[in-house]
Formats: structure tokens, C-alpha cells, sequence
């Protein structure tokens, strides 16, 4: 475990990170919509209507799986900015190339604030923050035993392909969802030399509420601080300082 984390990275293994966040507002559905899309931070992107929009609004609205899914997405022309959104829910997503912590924070109170000065007697009641990284040996992991992880099956270590997932309660707010894999357990897209998949996810524990943008950005902050440690404490000490600017 690593008692000082670096700020950032010469070369991050990021693939993607996105915030989400669900909510609940006075306003009817079609208002909320309609404010959201109209909004300063949303302007000059190109906008797709999901095929979830398709599908009638109670049906939507009865099936766990559809009902927090994205009716709209705006997506900016060089493809590394996203906004995912419905009536209650709103998601931004930095694929590609990372802005880094500072610049990612930024779009995320931009549409944090835009929630909450848009809507009326908003109440969030979840907030997630994710990273899917792909390492490679560019990050000084040629396989992923390398990293700080061991699955034994009846005593015996696996030292060939894996798929791990498990939860992990971080603190009285926050619990993850943390995926380690070989690539070949990956579906879509992945970078052709990866060796390792490592994504987490961290989410606020059920019961939760913000009625206000600072307490949605403090519990952003926090998670972000969470995951950070979680992402560090499974690379190796020396891959970190060869890695830390």
C-alpha cells in the first residue's frame, strides 16, 4: 500500500471516466428535459436521440433496468466529451483522451450546477464516479499478475486468465464495484496490447440524499479520492515511481 499517491501519471491507463448522477425534481419530465438540453453546457454538441427514447415512458419507468437509461446524448465533435441524460439522470463521460483530474472536475460541476440552477427542489439520491483502465506494458505491467492481486483456487494460485469481481464498503458513504480482468473477458473495444482491465466503480450507499451543488461536488471529491487509492494500492511501488510526474 502506497502512503503518498502521485498527483498524476506521465502515461494513464485510462479508457474512460464518467460521473452519474440521479435525481429527483419538481418538475415534470418533459420540463426537466427540455431545460437540461436547452442549458449553456450543452451548447455546439452533436445530439442523438437513444433508442431507449423509443420505448413508451411507463414501461420505462416500471423496468429497473430502463429507468435511470439515457433518452438523449450530446457528444462534442473530437469525441472526448459526453452528456448522457433523462428526466432523472444526467452523466458525463471523458472518453478518449483524459482531461485530468482539474479539467475533468470542471465539466462535472458545469453540469452539476446546471442540475441544480435549472430544476426546481432537486434531491440527488445517488452519485457515481468510474475509471476503466486498460494497462499495458507502457505502465510497467507486463502481466496481470504484476499487479498487487492474487485468486487462489483451492490454494493454488491462478496464474493464467482471470475474471475478479467484488464490492468493497469504503467508508460510511461510499461503497465500490471493482472488476480486474485479462482483456479477453472484455467486451467492445480495448487497446491491442493491454495485459490487465481494471475498472472501478464507486457509488454513494443507498439512503443517500444532496439537496445542494456543494454536497453533490464534496461526496465527487471524496469518491475521487477513494478511488484513487484503490487504483494505486494495485500497482506496484515500482511501477508508481516510474510512472509519477
Amino acid at each position: 500500500m502506497v502512503s503518498v499517491y502521485p498527483k498524476s501519471l506521465k502515461n494513464d491507463a485510462i479508457a474512460e471516466a464518467l460521473v452519474e448522477i440521479r435525481f429527483q425534481s419538481d418538475e415534470m419530465p418533459e420540463v426537466v428535459l427540455g431545460r437540461l438540453a436547452d442549458s449553456d453546457a450543452l451548447r455546439g454538441f452533436d445530439r442523438v436521440r437513444t433508442g431507449i427514447a423509443d420505448i413508451p415512458a411507463p414501461i420505462r419507468e416500471s423496468d429497473p433496468n430502463l429507468k435511470y437509461s439515457p433518452v438523449f446524448e450530446y457528444r462534442s465533435k473530437d469525441g472526448t466529451e459526453v452528456y448522457k441524460f433523462n428526466h432523472n439522470m444526467i452523466a458525463f463521460h471523458n472518453p478518449k483522451k483524459y482531461l485530468g483530474w482539474e479539467g475533468f472536475l470542471k465539466k462535472v460541476t458545469l453540469m452539476v450546477d446546471t442540475v441544480f440552477s435549472r430544476l426546481g427542489n432537486v434531491v440527488v439520491q445517488r452519485v457515481g464516479l468510474r475509471y476503466i483502465n486498460f494497462l499495458d506494458s507502457s505502465h510497467y505491467i507486463k502481466t496481470i499478475q504484476d499487479l498487487n492481486v492474487s485468486v487462489a483456487v483451492l490454494g493454488n494460485e491462478i496464474d493464467t486468465d482471470f475474471n475478479l469481481n467484488f464490492s468493497d464498503k469504503l467508508s460510511d458513504s461510499c461503497d465500490a464495484l471493482i472488476k480486474i480482468a485479462t482483456p479477453n473477458f472484455v467486451q467492445g473495444p480495448r487497446p491491442e496490447n493491454a495485459v490487465a482491465f481494471f475498472d472501478i466503480d464507486v457509488f454513494t450507499k443507498r439512503g443517500f440524499t444532496a439537496k445542494n451543488k456543494k454536497d453533490c461536488l464534496k461526496w465527487i471529491e471524496e469518491g475521487h479520492d477513494k478511488e484513487k487509492s484503490l487504483f494505486f494500492d494495485m500497482l506496484p511501488k515500482t511501477a508508481i515511481e516510474k510512472l509519477a510526474e
